[in-house]
């Protein structure tokens, strides 16, 4: 043979086998492999939220993989997949985000691996600090429907005992609590507070904190100041004297701000209807009296039946105070009601565009079978019909529509702080104030998938529920979840006839006269048995 041809053959054959000798090499090391770290071309980052970690990345490595894995350590600063933490699967190898929504309140350490059979490719590990901040609570609260609300932020573990404290004197109220401060425990996994001990015409500043003793209260929230101008019980100037309750009068007052005037509206039920009531009224005593003094005034009202008085005697920017009693005709006054307190908005009176409600008329009412109450909704200022002077009373009227006119009816002063984005469909459109009121009150919920679909159409059912709940119509028992909605109407003779399925679409006539039989106590127009007729 060849010596050249042997040297040849000898040098590929030394070649070949050290080739294999690496290779048998490569593979051991692959046992116990220590992957290498892409910090340039696989960077993570990560960005705390209130709720959430978010961590970035850039998912480019040099060979195909099955996916990535992220991971978690709180010992660790430089977790490694599989040996420390918890690690999470990304299913979907092109992802560049990964949201940790379970991250504990700690110091925490991630890292993002590129996961393959043979192969593993780690970024560089991120840490963030997890911890609660210094002050953990944040309140925000409004007045509205006889009560003051409390909602807050909790950052932090969520099963700590919390405690609102409230002054009516002190404008930062601490614990342990000082005069003239009270406290209120919040039971566990609660959301908001409604603090219905309260009285008209004062002003309450409130704080939370989580409480770790008797003595001892920390993190302490921001502090909110709260004037609850619209209530239903008694106030005076007696701090002594407990709250009067509803069920201890024997008349109930109650009232609604149109765009000239205050409609008030009563109840009796002292028994023998008494000659005649008298309204009390003050911008200057939060308990108006009879005789009147002290800026005082009053009025006779001797149809007992009427129970109604409008009062356009006011000026905007003014807190005025009501109250009504039992008339003698011997210029004596018994059994006073509660008092109602208003803040007159510093528009009011001004034309806003609007009609004049004691005037015009709609276009297209006329001999209409809701006329009246359509012309009621009117007079009351609680509808303005179209451009051309027609309401529409055959029309369809949708969610957001019955809500308004509902709204700004009962509570037209109540707006002013409301947060918009209360639903997915509900931003910061002119209607979101109504919506998101409504929803704070607890008057509506909205639908599963976290919209309200303000354009839609409202069905009867869904009408009926809003309705009890807005007026306080007692709700009776029922076997479907709006059963007791529909009979606290029906009952009351308060479903015109020309509703005939639980589920039609109501028109704007028909909602006229649901909202005018409710607030008249009309029981005397032709009305639907619904429930028992769809059953």
């Amino acid at each position: 043979m060849n010596k050249k041809f042997v040297q040849i053959i000898g040098l590929l054959v030394g070649v070949t086998a050290a080739g294999a000798n690496a290779l048998a090499l490569k593979t051991a090391e692959e046992v116990t492999y220590n992957p290498p770290v892409f910090v340039e071309s696989f960077n993570l980052t990560a960005d705390k939220g209130e709720d959430a970690i978010t961590l970035n990345f850039n998912p480019y490595v040099p060979t195909p993989f099955d996916g990535y894995k992220i991971v978690r350590s709180q010992n660790v600063e430089d977790p490694f997949f599989p040996e420390n933490g918890p690690h999470f699967q990304l299913d979907d190898i092109n992802a560049t985000t990964y949201v940790d929504d379970e991250a504990p309140k700690e110091i925490l350490h991630y890292k993002v691996c590129a996961i393959s059979d043979l192969d593993r490719y780690c970024s560089n590990a991120v840490t963030v600090d997890n911890t609660p901040e210094a002050n953990a609570i944040t309140i925000k609260g409004r007045h509205g429907a006889g009560k003051n609300k409390l909602e807050w932020r909790l950052l932090g573990h969520d099963d700590e005992d919390l405690v609102v404290i409230r002054s009516t004197e002190r404008k930062e109220p601490d614990y342990p609590l000082e005069t003239e401060e009270v406290e209120f425990d919040i039971p566990r996994g609660e959301e908001y507070f409604e603090d219905k001990d309260i009285r008209a015409g004062r002003k309450y500043f409130y704080r939370m904190c989580k409480r770790r003793n008797l003595d001892f209260c920390d993190p302490i929230s921001n502090n909110i100041e709260i004037f609850s101008y619209l209530v239903g019980g008694d106030d005076d100037d007696d701090d002594d004297e407990e709250p009067v309750t509803l069920d201890d009068l024997d008349i109930w007052l109650g009232g609604h701000l149109s765009h000239n005037h205050l409609r008030l509206y009563w109840r009796y039920s002292g028994g023998e209807a008494p000659f005649g009531f008298k309204v009390n009224k003050s911008a200057v005593r939060n308990k108006p009296s009879y005789p009147p003094s002290h800026g005082d005034t009053s009025r006779t009202v001797s149809d007992v039946d009427r129970g109604t008085l409008k009062d356009y005697e006011l000026e905007g920017g003014t807190v005025y105070y009501y109250n009504v009693c039992q008339y003698d005709g011997e210029s004596n006054c018994h059994s006073y009601s509660n008092t109602y307190a208003i803040r007159v908005p510093g528009y009011f009176g001004s034309d806003r565009g609007g009609r004049d409600s004691r005037r015009d008329r709609f276009t297209d009412t006329e001999d209409h079978r809701f006329e009246e109450s359509v012309e009621y909704l009117l007079d009351e200022s609680m509808v303005e019909g179209y451009e051309d002077g027609s309401y529409k009373p055959d029309q369809e009227i949708n969610r957001v529509e019955f809500l308004k006119i509902l709204v700004e009816s009962k509570y037209p002063n109540s707006l002013d702080d409301i947060e918009p984005n209360c639903f997915e469909d509900v931003a910061d459109e002119w209607f979101y104030p109504y919506v998101c009121f409504s929803k704070e009150e607890s008057i509506i919920q909205g639908y599963p998938d976290g919209t309200f679909k303000p354009a839609d159409p409202i069905n009867f059912v869904e009408a009926s529920k809003i309705l009890a709940e807005f007026y306080g119509l007692e709700n009776a028992n029922g076997s479907e979840w709006y059963s007791g909605y529909v009979r606290s109407l029906e009952d009351r003779k308060y479903i015109p006839e020309t509703i005939e399925e639980l589920d039609d679409d109501i028109s704007r006539g028909e909602m006229a006269e649901m909202v005018w039989r409710i607030l008249e106590e009309r029981e005397d127009q032709p009305y639907k048995e619904i429930l028992e007729e769809n059953h």
